[in-house]
C-alpha cells in the first residue's frame, strides 16, 4: 500500500513498518559485502589491483613504450595484477557467506540432538 510520499510500508504481523521493501531486504549482495569491515579492504584492493592491471596491459598494447623489454615487463606485470585482483575478489566473494553456512549447520546440529 503506498502512503501519501509515494514509498510503499509494508507491515509485518506485530504491526511494524517499515519504510521500503529495499530497508527490508538490505542483507542482499553488496550491501552486505561493503557493510562488513572484514571484507571492505580485500574488496577495494581487489578492484584496484583489477583496475591497475587493466591499465598496464592497456598501455603495453598501446605501446607507449618504445623499448620492447619495457613493454613486455609491464605487460607482463599487469596480467599478474590482473590475475591476482581476481583471485582476491573471488575470495573476498565466496568466503562472505562461509558463516551463515556454519551458524545454519550448528542450528541444525543442535535441532536434531534434541529430537
Amino acid at each position: 500500500m503506498a502512503n501519501r510520499h509515494g514509498s510503499t510500508d509494508f507491515s509485518n504481523k506485530r504491526g511494524i513498518k517499515s519504510k521500503s521493501k529495499y530497508l527490508q531486504n538490505q542483507n542482499g549482495g553488496l550491501y552486505k559485502l561493503l557493510s562488513n569491515a572484514h571484507t571492505i579492504v580485500p574488496f577495494l584492493s581487489s578492484v584496484l589491483q583489477i583496475k591497475a592491471g587493466f591499465i598496464l596491459i592497456f598501455i603495453s598494447v598501446l605501446g607507449l613504450f618504445e623499448q620492447g623489454w619495457i613493454t613486455a615487463f609491464f605487460s607482463l606485470l599487469g596480467s599478474l595484477l590482473f590475475m591476482m585482483g581476481g583471485i582476491l575478489l573471488y575470495h573476498t566473494i565466496s568466503r562472505l557467506g562461509s558463516f551463515d553456512g556454519l551458524i545454519s549447520q550448528a542450528i541444525r546440529r543442535v535441532i536434531q540432538s534434541q529430537n
